[in-house]
């Protein structure tokens, strides 16, 4: 084996190109190796950071569509919850646009948050702090409690991760919205890539959108996932 190896570095120095070329390749071969490989790492190997990552699932339903078969309407997601016997919750979600202002004088900028159901930080396990995670009752009344979580990212950005904030107004959409918590520093929701600006309960979406999909059985634009099994 010494004596094979002997034998190739004496080639590899009587060819200078071929061998730059080689090591080139190699280079580039391994670090491309090495970024996949951190990419299906970050992706598929590291759990949610949510209290039992390995019990979150997706609900969906059928339709001719495709490309809404990953999605559910409110109607479905609200029988879906109230006839879970299984989960000790099921959660709802959807990314969406926001425009935020501190006061009504300024123009807005626009970020990306979710809309959330009242029971998400609960079922996820994820305790906001400071301040606090919704309140179910803050998702039963549509456009009635303009409230809104606060992602960790954004907290320390925009407001230098003052704990004041809490109780504070911020205009979305233009509506006043009072700020209630703010999310855990490592927690995204249910994408390991997507940190969201803020949260806010679904049954805002009518107010800040203008037009109420909540009712509508054929809009499918929820994620939906249920928590872990009940233990009883």
């Amino acid at each position: 084996m010494l004596k094979s190896l002997r034998h190739a570095l004496r080639i590899l120095r009587k060819a200078p190109g071929f061998t730059l070329v080689s090591v080139c390749s190699l280079a580039i071969g391994i670090g491309a190796t090495s970024a996949m490989f951190s990419f299906a790492d970050a992706l598929l190997m590291r759990p949610l950071p949510v209290l039992e990552p390995g019990q979150i699932a997706a609900v969906t339903t059928s339709t001719n569509d495709v490309f809404s078969n990953t999605t559910v309407s409110y109607p479905d997601y609200r029988d879906f919850r109230d006839g879970n016997r299984s989960f000790d919750g099921l959660i709802a979600a959807s990314i969406a646009s926001f425009g935020l202002k501190p006061n009504p004088s300024v123009l807005p900028k626009i970020t990306y948050g979710m809309y959330v159901s009242g029971n998400f930080f609960r079922v996820l396990g994820a305790q906001p702090g400071p301040g606090r995670g919704f309140l179910e009752s803050e998702d039963q009344a549509v456009g009635r409690d303009a409230v809104l979580v606060l992602g960790h990212d954004y907290w320390k950005g925009q407001f230098g991760g003052s704990p004041s904030v809490i109780g504070a107004t911020i205009w979305i959409n233009g509506v006043p919205c009072t700020i209630v918590g703010v999310a855990p520093e490592e927690f995204t929701g249910l994408d390991q890539f997507f940190k969201p600006s803020l949260f806010v309960p679904l049954a805002m979406a009518p107010r800040l959108n203008g037009t109420n999909d909540l009712e509508k059985r054929d809009v499918r634009w929820l994620s939906v996932h249920p928590g872990s099994l009940c233990r009883n």
